[in-house]
């Protein structure tokens, strides 16, 4: 069995004993440590609310949490708000706890708040990060931050990477499996993430894995298994399953090629492109595909990959005779060129000069035979012939793990209600009425959305505090 982690972010989380694995064939993980106490100023008193609060300071920044939850220590912030750990005092599990600031304020942010709790109510998966609960606002009359009740991880896969950490292909293997383990159910329920990248893979002490940050997941219509969800799985929709979908998702270094060229319309494969450059990653420890704009990621993707033909047994290394390499041999086809969708784009790529031969063994000398053949399978230009989240667990590479646990499906999800709260023509009173039925899933006490809230501007009014 391979080690666990233990990171500088680990050690501030709490001893715990060594957890049971998830699934057969886990790698073990060792921890210690404890964490920082918070000190008492910066606590509140519980205010006289009902359900009753706790204020906290971290850093300057204050946190109002129903006070069932001990907050812990800061895990991390950014423009969305802040993510802290804490436990909950009804149940004794440890939880995390993100506040989503003004989440309400306006139709950007509601729509994106709505999008993201919508979706992680919807699955239940290991490999999904889950929510647990929606606070309450409280009784002073105003919500304007979101909280949200997670599971809680340690770290995420970027600072596992980017870290002194040894990673062993045993590791790599496991986070892999794990990451499209979680995308096959996404894809499953006729969704795509569309922001998938080691910052939004989650992982704790051992070596479980889980998928967050859906604020930019789309429901695509159509189920694999019809005829329109057939092409959601192999990356393309047909003209009566398009929606329309804005190209700019996913953080650049991660986007594939379709999503570059800007097409109007996609599928699953733009996941699976983003689970190549990830695998890539845990193998050189760096960015695969580090452009500064698009057309920079345009010759980058066209430099290392072949466009239309994957040649197999190398001679690149004699260790590993049956690596896949991966070079440009001559100009793209003209299927390749059409999954752009987008003429100018096609012209483009099309312009751009042969290279010489890039072969991913020498590009990672140390990875294996089955790792490299993978991301030769992932990392393919045309969208409809990259590898499918089932295919790829079914890959030799993550044969060992999966013909010993399960992947099951996620339920279908109604991808029409997802999409239509994208829909522009919304407006933003009637984002805040599907807000609050979400709220209501968690808590049918609150009855039906106040009058109040739905009118009202920042601060966002949700209760009329006459008696």
């Amino acid at each position: 069995m391979e080690a666990g982690f233990e990171t500088e972010a680990m050690a501030t989380s709490p001893t715990i004993g060594q957890p049971a694995p998830m699934f057969a064939g886990q790698p073990t993980a060792i921890v210690s440590g404890q964490p920082a106490p918070l000190a008492a100023d910066q606590v509140s008193a519980v205010c006289d609310l009902d359900p009753p609060k706790r204020t906290y300071t971290l850093k300057g920044a204050t946190f109002t949490v129903d006070a069932r939850y001990t907050i812990e220590r800061r895990l991390g912030a950014g423009a969305f708000g802040m993510v802290c750990a804490a436990i909950d005092t009804q149940t004794g599990e440890h939880v995390a706890v993100k506040r989503i600031n003004n989440a309400f304020n306006d139709m950007v942010s509601c729509r994106k708040a709505l999008r993201e709790v919508r979706l992680m109510r919807h699955f239940e998966h290991e490999n999904i990060l889950g929510l647990r609960d929606i606070m309450l606002p409280g009784d002073d009359g105003t919500w304007t931050d979101l909280y949200l009740v997670l599971d809680q991880m340690d770290c995420d896969l970027h600072y596992i990477i980017h870290s002194r950490q040894t990673l062993s292909d045993g590791h790599v293997q496991w986070f892999v499996y794990q990451m499209l383990r979680g995308l096959k159910a996404i894809h499953s329920a006729s969704a795509i993430h569309r922001d998938l990248k080691p910052s939004n893979l989650l992982v704790n002490k051992n070596c479980d894995l889980k998928i967050c940050d859906f604020g930019f997941a789309r429901a695509l219509l159509g189920a694999p298994g019809d005829d329109e969800g057939d092409d959601i799985a192999d990356g393309a929709l047909r003209p009566q399953a398009k929606r329309h979908l804005t190209e700019y998702v996913v953080t650049r270094w991660y986007r594939a090629p379709e999503l570059i060229a800007q097409a109007p319309s996609y599928g699953a494969a733009v996941d699976m492109w983003s689970a190549g450059c990830i695998l890539a990653e845990c193998l050189g420890r760096k960015v695969l595909l580090k452009g500064g704009d698009y057309l920079e990621m345009m010759r980058l993707i066209v430099s290392l990959l072949s466009l239309s033909t994957l040649r197999p047994a190398c001679k690149c290394s004699p260790r590993r005779p049956d690596c896949m390499q991966v070079s440009l041999l001559g100009q793209p086809s003209d299927d390749d060129l059409g999954a752009l969708q987008n003429p100018a784009a096609a012209e483009y790529v099309q312009a751009l000069p042969a290279r010489p031969a890039a072969s991913l063994a020498a590009l990672y000398p140390s990875a294996s035979a089955g790792a490299l053949e993978l991301l030769a399978q992932l990392l393919v230009f045309n969208p409809r012939r990259r590898l499918t989240a089932a295919q790829a667990l079914a890959h030799p590479y993550l044969n060992e793990l999966h013909s010993i646990n399960e992947a099951p499906d996620a339920p279908p999800l109604d991808a029409d209600a997802v999409a239509d709260d994208c829909a522009q023509e919304l407006d933003e009173s009637e984002l805040r009425r599907r807000m609050w039925a979400e709220l209501q899933a968690f808590h049918p006490e609150v009855g039906d959305v106040p009058a109040g809230w739905l009118s009202s501007s920042s601060p966002a009014r949700v209760m009329d505090l006459e008696p």
